[in-house]
């Protein structure tokens, strides 16, 4: 993922907030390209969170049938108690928060790609009214 961000930190808008028709259009192509990319980390980011998942209710079933408790909510508390269930589920915590990052960078850029083309339009339209 760093790398990918790093990949595309030079795409910015101009420094006066002007974009003409031909840097729209590099733009556009870039931020494409930049939503292929995070797709594909989205992709594996909800694959990880998935196989996190798996990893947390298999260790929470392990821990409760381990529990030694008579009661279903004193089995349940031991279970949460488990280091290993506390671990999987501090793993999946950190899977779910970068797969809420991707999602956000990737839909940032799905917008930044409808924001050009949305620019290229008007300036076309400006240009065919001329």
């Amino acid at each position: 993922m760093p790398r990918t961000m790093l990949k595309w930190v030079h795409v910015t808008l101009p420094a006066d907030g002007v974009v003409d028709a031909s840097a729209a259009e590099r733009l556009m192509i870039s931020f494409q390209a930049m939503s292929d990319e995070l797709g594909d980390l989205v992709a594996n980011a909800i694959y990880y969170e998935e196989t996190c998942k798996y990893a947390y209710d298999k260790e929470f079933a392990r821990a409760m049938r381990e529990s030694s408790a008579t009661s279903d909510r004193r089995r349940e508390a031991e279970a949460q108690m488990d280091d290993r269930v506390d671990m999987a589920k501090q793993a999946l915590v950190k899977a779910r928060a970068v797969r809420q990052f991707l999602d956000m960078k990737h839909e940032s850029a799905i917008r930044s790609v409808h924001a050009m083309k949305a620019l290229l339009r008007s300036a076309n339209e400006e240009k065919w009214l001329a």
